[in-house]
């Protein structure tokens, strides 16, 4: 399984080594070579608090200048930066403005012109202003040459770490591999660079490929334009201010967003295509942030079963500023394709839901939304740091430096830090008014205190740069002297080291930001406060409370709102004069928070969240929830006594019409239905509907005994009552109808046709007959909205549904009635020994939305075992809770129930049922006796997934000539008993889940698809349950041998896997192959079973089938078992043919069990359990290569296996010259178990004067038999008892024509 990890850009690039520049350099502080390049005039700075090359924009800074292993976070800024010896970075480092890296390609993109006239003219006016200074007359071609492109297609370039893209997620990849919880895993993204100029080169071709063989990554190549238009445009001038709450002035023309549009489009199906081209089945597919809102939807079109994640890393607006996005509908559609969407806090989760609500119509639930044809899961899960990273680079002797050189130049004042972009989000500008008015307030703190602001510039110039320039100037102007400047505003970005430092230092870190998804510089700086490097410790944060981090914390941070500067102006004050004690109390929360959201803990718990959602979707889908099987449905009705059946009544029992139409006669069949199923007196019945409560008395009187359930639980009607109970609260129901009624009439107003229904507990606003229905529905949405948002602390909530809103309490519904039902039924028929529940068969069936809670709220107590037989089943077509569907609609409900009634109220036998009378128990011997039938399941590369067991009675199978499994022997099998234990009352499997996990080891040898454990399980247990009577009487010791096996079953000419797979499980009654007389073995040297490195580890048939030979043969010179060496020299035990090898040394009275350790034998699971059962009793067990020269040291010899049990082995023949050297009269001489001659040396460990087995092997065999057949306690939990129920778990057999021509669904369409 691979995860592919979808971010914007890579976290590496590509630079390129031009001709006549100079070589690119090491990390360090070596200065570049001198150029002929003229300088610039100097420019006037801000003070500094580091010394600093002049680098200053215009110039952007180049690889030339600084290498750099940092990861950066923000890609939205450019990056001024001096030289770092050490790698790593703050997770939110900015990054240098796409295209402008001297030693990567130009963008060919043409920006399209501003949106605003004014705007362009005076970018116009400066360019040409600009432009006469430098003595230029025309203005050059904003196109460049070919020649300029041409230089890259034969540059030198080398892979570095990117410095941009998001350093947060990078992080926590790499630590969620570095702790264990992420295996396999790609990325996908650009190489944050223009590459039009490598167009039809083979250096595009190289650099794809380096990336992908040597890094993991996966490029995604966008002409420049594409990209321009995607990341400057639509990103960074509609998407990014939407997400932080700014509806844009800028853009203020749709052709303008509809240009934008069309290349974000673009670029996000450019990353759709290269994850569809590289997805294997079984991969996982993360999308991340806004830059790709569209491709978890464009992937879920080309791959509809792929496991795709979505995670959003910037705040999610309310949907009224949402709204405001003319493309809002797509965008949400896109991320919709994931299977889960998540955020960071659950206040983005909570816009999101609200907005889909409130533009797609779709209903919002706790857990996520549901769609019409499948249920999305919406979570939120912080992203945190990794602190183990951080806590490495803190201990570089770089970051002691400068934390030295800060100490000394800031001694005896007291350090308010701050690092932001300076962008109108980061609130800069508020921050640096909230400081001016606190040294105004508190003249005290003048000379005392220094804010140190580090600005990272945006690539827009914007007033905001000019507005915090004059602010600073005017701060530091009112008090700063010779020894003493108040503000230090550093207009560019600091290495690590000194990064680190500063936050180490710091007293305090101040964060102003006006919305920010996650700020995680807070999270770095509160681990810098451990005081394990500095005497400063546990400084305090100020936050706002506009971050997604702020909801982490508790309280314990000192939230402030941006725009108060006042409370922002007090924060200070109360970090400055904060006690120790109080400021160790919040630090210590604080950073117990830290350390538990940890960038691997994010990552990991996403991916545990994604795999439980994916496989629960699955299981809901419709597609997936099987048919309703009658048969079984039959035998579950049978077999109980106390039945409860809930069923819905609205599109269930009668076909659905709108709930505010006259109500009409229902249909006599129904009605007669009920009656039949009532008859019965262990039945209880109950019908659930929205209607009210007279109606339904109206509707249902001609049915005695039967319970009602009113406005979706609302009310209840009790079997056999007159009276309804009114579950809710009548107060409150009246207090919030006042509330939304006011509502509703207001949309009602502007919404010509539509209509008000009220009911006693719900209120519903019907517009499928209003004038204009595309605008009746958009109203609609806008009406449920408002609800949802107002009305939530009144415990009501809005549902749009097909031409209508149900306005409806929360606390009273279908499940809580259904519940209350339940717990009557549990006071009024107690459990007693006949019965453990008041309800042993539970039956729900439904079609709405409303009716999945009920499913459940059934399936639970089904799983839990409160009910014995739990049975749901829906009709609609939508994903479902359901354990079953119904595609025959009414007609099919009552078809079902009308058979249900018609039972026979006889109880079925009980299980185990005894043996057939057919078979001769005291001579079962060990050949193939016909029995019920077998079990089969099938695979289809198609789907990826197993069908559902099927029970079939024809012992042959149906196979292509051309299969695999007949060919190229594509097969595996393997081997299990099963036993009754005494006085017959139970039927036990051995080991099952051990043989489970060694078919999967085989399969994964002939390149099948794995059985999993829960099918392998099922199917095992099925399969004896079904063939219960052939199960041998307890007092033979014989058992029901039990085959499991698995092939390529389609038609494949070539030799590649196939694209169907079959695994059936058959069973046998059988005696004991050898039986627990010894044998005697013989070594096979003229025939290798399994060759080193090859499949002697797995069971397949081809390691059996070429011995069968010499088997026949050795059988006819006496020898009852062959024994193998090692293929490659012939000096080691291998295994015998049908079992493993077991030696027992004994001294004194330790006995030690010894098995050969070789990857050409199979684990065998007997042998497995005779090594428990000998370390239960003290003896020791060693795995280990056993030399046939050990042979004659052994006390006894044995062979372990399913068929043979334990067979105790008499001698050893080899047939070879004592001559040879591996003869062991060369080695050993003689023993005195040894026997040498007439070309054969013979090891024997029971004389042939002795019938019985050796002690040791009669002991393991005896303990080992009690536990198969239940005779003593099975401490080691090897047993799996067999129920009735088992056998229902499988789908009965379909019906076929005489031929065993079962018909398809084709043929039946």
């Amino acid at each position: 399984m691979t995860v592919f990890i979808a971010s914007l850009f890579l976290p590496k690039t590509i630079h390129f080594n031009l001709p006549g520049t100079p070589p690119r350099l090491s990390v360090s502080s070596e200065k570049r070579p001198p150029t002929t390049k003229p300088k610039r005039p100097v420019v006037n700075r801000q003070p500094s608090l580091f010394p600093q090359a002049d680098i200053t924009p215009p110039e952007s800074p180049t690889e030339e200048q600084y290498e750099s292993d940092d990861i950066f976070a923000n890609e939205d800024v450019p990056h001024f930066s001096g030289v770092s010896k050490t790698a790593g970075a703050p997770v939110d480092r900015g990054s240098p403005t796409w295209g402008s890296r001297r030693n990567q390609p130009k963008s060919r993109a043409n920006s399209p012109p501003s949106s605003s006239l004014l705007q362009r003219n005076a970018e116009l006016q400066s360019k040409a202003k600009e432009m006469t200074r430098m003595g230029i007359t025309q203005p050059r071609a904003l196109s460049r040459s070919d020649s300029q492109d041409r230089v890259f297609a034969n540059a030198d370039w080398v892979v570095v770490n990117a410095d941009q893209g998001n350093g947060g997620l990078r992080n926590a990849a790499e630590a969620a591999a570095r702790d264990g919880k992420l295996g396999d895993y790609t990325w996908v993204g650009t190489l944050g660079m223009p590459t039009d100029a490598l167009d039809g080169t083979q250096q595009k071709q190289d650099i794809e490929d380096a990336l992908a063989t040597e890094h993991d990554m996966l490029t995604v190549f966008c002409s420049d334009k594409d990209f321009d238009g995607h990341y400057s445009h639509f990103c960074k001038q509609i998407l990014w201010p939407v997400f932080h709450y700014q509806i844009p002035d800028n853009p203020k023309s749709k052709t303008y967003e509809d240009h934008s549009w069309k290349y974000y489009v673009n670029v996000n199906q450019a990353f759709a295509d290269k994850i569809v081209k590289n997805w294997k089945r079984g991969d996982v597919i993360w999308v991340h942030d806004y830059h790709l809102l569209l491709v978890p939807g464009m992937v879920r079109k080309k791959l509809p079963d792929a496991k795709i994640g979505f995670f959003l890393h910037v705040a999610f607006p309310s949907s009224e500023v949402f709204r405001c996005l003319a493309v809002r509908k797509e965008l949400l559609e896109g991320m919709l394709g994931a299977n889960l969407v998540a955020f960071q806090i659950h206040e983005y989760t909570r816009h999101f839901l609200q907005t889909c609500s409130r533009l797609l119509n779709a209903e919002a639930t706790p857990d996520g939304l549901q769609l019409e044809d499948r249920f999305i899961d919406v979570v939120n899960l912080p992203i945190g740091i990794d602190p183990v990273s951080l806590g490495e680079h803190r201990e570089e002797e770089e970051v002691q430096k400068w934390m030295q050189i800060m100490r000394e130049r800031y001694a005896g004042k007291r350090l308010i830090v701050a690092r932001d972009k300076l962008d109108h989000v980061r609130g800069v500008r508020q921050k640096l008014l909230s400081y001016e008015l606190f040294l105004n307030k508190n003249p005290e703190w003048r000379g005392q205190v220094v804010l140190i602001q580090v600005a990272l510039s945006t690539s827009e110039k914007s007033e905001l740069d000019a507005t915090v320039s004059d602010i600073v100037t005017r701060v530091n102007s009112s008090w700063a002297n010779l020894a003493y400047q108040p503000v230090v505003y550093l207009k560019q970005d600091i290495d690590y080291p000194q990064y680190l430092a500063l936050l180490t230092i710091a007293d305090a870190l101040m964060i102003t930001s006006q919305r920010e998804g996650m700020n995680l510089t807070s999270h770095e700086y509160l681990s810098c406060q451990d005081g394990k490097y500095d005497a400063k410790k546990h400084g305090s944060l100020i936050l706002s409370e506009f971050t997604g981090t702020a909801s982490l914390f508790g309280g314990a941070e000192l939230s402030v709102n941006p725009w108060d500067y006042r409370a922002c102006a007090e924060a200070i004050k109360t970090a400055l004069e904060m006690g120790d004690e109080e400021k160790q109390k919040r630090w210590t929360k604080l950073y117990e928070t830290v350390t538990h959201h940890t960038g691997s803990h994010w990552f990991s718990e996403l991916m545990s969240r994604l795999d439980r959602v994916y496989e629960e979707q699955l299981r809901r889908d419709q597609v997936s929830v099987p048919r309703l099987s009658l048969h079984t449905l039959a035998q579950q009705y049978r077999s109980s006594e106390r039945r409860l059946f809930i069923l819905d009544y609205e599109g269930t029992l009668v076909s659905w019409g709108p709930v505010n139409q006259i109500i009409p006669v229902s249909p006599q069949r129904t009605l007669d239905v009920l009656n039949d199923l009532l008859l019965d007196e262990r039945n209880t019945v109950y019908v659930m509907s929205g209607r009210r409560p007279e109606e339904l008395d109206r509707l249902f009187r001609r049915v005695p005994n039967l319970g009602l359930i009113a406005e979706n639980g609302c009310f209840l009607k009790d079997c056999g009552s007159d009276k309804w109970t009114e579950m809710a609260d009548g107060e409150q129901i009246r207090t919030w109808k006042e509330s939304v009624r006011s509502i509703l009439d207001y949309y009602l107003e502007r919404t010509p046709g539509a209509a008000i229904e009220e009911r006693r507990c719900s209120l519903i606003f019907h517009y499928k007959s209003a004038e204009d229905y595309d605008t009746a529905s958009r109203q609609a949405s806008d009406c449920a909205s408002h609800i949802n948002d107002s009305c939530e602390e009144q415990r009501v909530h809005a549902i749009p549904l097909d031409g209508c809103i149900v306005v409806e309490p929360i606390d009273w519904t279908k499940t809580t009635a259904a519940q209350k039902i339940f717990e009557n039924l549990q006071a009024a028929m107690a459990a007693d020994a006949q019965h453990k529940s008041p309800v042993d068969f539970l039956m729900v069936v439904g079609d709405g939305r409303e009716d999945e809670k009920v499913f459940k709220w059934a399936n639970t107590l089904g799983e839990e075992g409160s009910v014995k037989e739990a049975v749901t089943v829906s009709l609609g077509n939508r994903n479902t809770e359901a354990g079953a569907t119904l595609t025959q609609g009414v007609s099919g409900v009552l078809m079902a129930l009308q058979k249900l009634a018609s039972l026979a109220a006889s109880k079925m036998a009980p299980f185990p049922p005894p043996v057939v009378n057919t078979i001769d128990w005291s001579n079962v011997g060990f050949r193939v006796r016909e029995v019920n039938g077998h079990i089969e399941s099938h695979y289809s590369v198609k789907t990826g997934k197993w069908t559902d067991p099927t029970f079939v009675t024809d012992p042959y199978i149906r196979i292509h000539g051309m299969a695999p499994a007949l060919n190229y022997g594509q097969q595996a099998y393997e081997g299990l008993k099963a036993f009754r234990t005494p006085g017959d009352a139970a039927i036990t499997i051995f080991r099952p889940d051990r043989n489970a996990k060694r078919m999967q080891h085989s399969a994964e040898f002939i390149s099948c698809p794995p059985v999993p454990d829960e099918l392998f399980l099922a199917a095992v247990k099925a399969a004896v349950a079904l063939n219960a009577e052939f199960v041998p009487p307890h007092e033979t010791g014989a058992a029901l041998y039990i085959r499991p096996q698995i092939y390529g079953s389609s038609a494949q000419l070539g030799l590649n896997p196939p694209e169907e797979y079959t695994f059936c499980v058959f069973v046998v009654p059988t005696g004991v192959y050898h039986g627990s007389h010894p044998v005697n073995a013989l070594i096979l040297d003229e025939f290798d079973r399994a060759a080193p490195n090859g499949t002697g580890s797995a069971k397949v048939g081809g390691n059996y089938a070429p011995v069968l030979r010499w088997s026949e043969k050795a059988k006819n010179d006496g020898f009852g078992i062959t024994l193998h060496l090692d293929s490659k020299k012939h000096e080691e035990v291998d295994e015998f043919s049908t079992s493993g090898f077991i030696g027992a040394l004994v001294d004194g009275e330790q006995v030690t069990l010894v098995v050969p350790d070789t990857k050409n034998a199979i684990k065998s699971v007997t042998s497995e359990s005779i090594q428990e059962i000998g370390k239960s009793w003290g003896w020791k067990v060693e795995l280990r290569p056993i030399k046939y020269a050990e042979l004659p040291q052994f006390a006894e010899v044995m062979a372990a296996g399913t068929a043979a049990a334990l067979v105790p082995i008499r001698s050893i023949t080899r047939r070879m010259d004592a001559s040879s050297p591996q003869s062991l009269a060369q080695s050993v001489k003689e023993h005195p178990r040894l026997a040498l001659g007439n070309g054969e040396e013979k090891i024997t460990f029971i004389p042939d004067s002795q019938e019985d087995a050796g002690p040791l092997a009669i002991k393991l065999l005896t303990q080992l038999k009690a536990i198969q057949l239940g005779k003593v306690e099975d401490k080691f939990g090897w047993c799996f008892k067999v129920e009735e129920a088992d056998g229902r778990k499988v789908v009965p057999e379909q019906a076929s024509d005489s031929n065993g021509n079962g018909q398809t669904v084709d043929q039946l369409d």
